[in-house]
């Protein structure tokens, strides 16, 4: 199964490089420690019946994975219960374990948790679905438009001076 026309494998360097580009960029912290991005990706294909994906990224301490396995997953599966969403931050409810995290970018959803801060994983997802070339800067603005995401702000911001690092 591909997610935004690539393989597993793609897709797990590139999340990789997207996460180190917001820890580099943007001063995001993992929920725990700091020994390189983890975390869970998930990539929802919901076109012709729907096929779902969760992966990890790098080496998720063992009492942190199934949180964030089940975390990346709700988000993926709560966006596509909302088709006129394009982001779970609308959905959001940090009381009952909602949190943002995922986008819509047809004919996939992709969602991450990793982060300490949710809209670092909303940020995550941006910018794979930019660097993979399935979205553009106009779309990545009006995704934040709900979370007024300060971490793609940074990184929109940067990329006018650098533009190479949104390719």
């Amino acid at each position: 199964m591909k997610i935004l026309g690539l393989d597993q494998a793609e897709l797990v360097v590139l999340v990789g490089q997207c996460a180190q580009l917001l820890v580099d960029t943007c001063g995001v912290r993992r929920d725990y420690g700091d020994c390189g991005y983890y975390g869970y990706f998930t990539g929802f294909h919901y076109m012709g019946g729907g096929r779902i994906r969760t992966f990890h990224i790098g080496d998720c301490p063992p009492e942190k994975r199934d949180k964030h396995f089940r975390l990346s997953r709700e988000k993926a599966l709560r966006l596509h219960s909302l088709p006129h969403h394009d982001t779970s931050f609308p959905s959001r409810n940090l009381d009952k374990g909602k949190f943002p995290g995922a986008i819509r970018v047809k004919p996939d959803i992709l969602s991450n948790s990793g982060f300490r801060d949710p809209l670092a994983d909303e940020a995550l997802t941006i910018v794979v679905a930019k660097k993979a070339g399935q979205i553009d800067i106009a779309r990545m603005e009006s995704l934040i438009v709900p979370s007024e995401n300060p971490y793609i702000r940074i990184i929109l911001t940067m990329s006018l001076k650098n533009p190479s690092i949104l390719q």
